[in-house]
């Protein structure tokens, strides 16, 4: 069993812009399996709202019919993830969708993989000094400016996500694979055309 999901006799809507969970995110074998999954999903013709490569990983990304988020992904050799002030960096980039898709083109669908994991949560907070980190014994792997931080153990890229709760926009931006910098206490996200465009935060 990867997960158990328990139903309140009072459970409300997820509302926007609020605290809680923004995604779980489970950890496939490797790309031969992402793609069986993208064909599947394509087949039956299930919303999808993004499909990033992070350098460290390859991922897509939906919502289930309550509009919890899920990431789906595989993780990329770690011994070519690049570390710059102990911090990893993980854009958001393109995935290239079409090569996982003709790796599994001859594949069927069958579920899951047994050796899938429930391998990262990420939260929505109000308070960012206030992360979990230091009661976990965790470390700060990788931070979006001052809106995002990124903890996990034994140098792994992502166990715990969390973000300020008003900052979704940013994220919803990196999971369709736009290309987003930090300039000045702005973001700055680079349009297809090249455009570009400043966010104050």
């Amino acid at each position: 069993m990867l997960l158990s999901i328990d139903q309140p006799e009072r459970a409300t809507p997820i509302f926007r812009r609020t605290t809680g969970l923004y995604h779980l995110a489970f950890l496939l074998p490797n790309r031969f399996d992402l793609g069986r999954v993208i064909k599947h999903l394509l087949k039956q013709e299930y919303p999808l709202q993004g499909a990033p490569d992070h350098l460290v990983s390859k991922s897509l990304y939906m919502t289930d019919t309550d509009g919890n988020g899920i990431d789906i992904y595989f993780d990329c050799n770690s011994s070519k993830w690049v570390w710059r002030n102990n911090e990893v960096v993980m854009p958001s980039e393109p995935l290239e969708a079409d090569k996982l898709l003709e790796a599994a083109s001859e594949s069927t669908w069958d579920g899951l993989p047994t050796a899938t994991l429930l391998c990262h949560i990420h939260l929505h907070v109000n308070d960012m000094s206030k992360n979990l980190n230091k009661g976990l014994g965790f470390k700060v792997v990788s931070r979006y400016g001052e809106q995002a931080s990124f903890i996990s153990d034994g140098k792994y890229h992502d166990h715990i996500t969390l973000n300020k709760k008003r900052d979704n926009i940013v994220f919803q931006l990196k999971a369709i694979g736009a290309m987003i910098s930090t300039k000045r206490k702005k973001f700055v996200v680079t349009a297809p055309s090249g455009n570009r465009i400043y966010l104050s935060y």
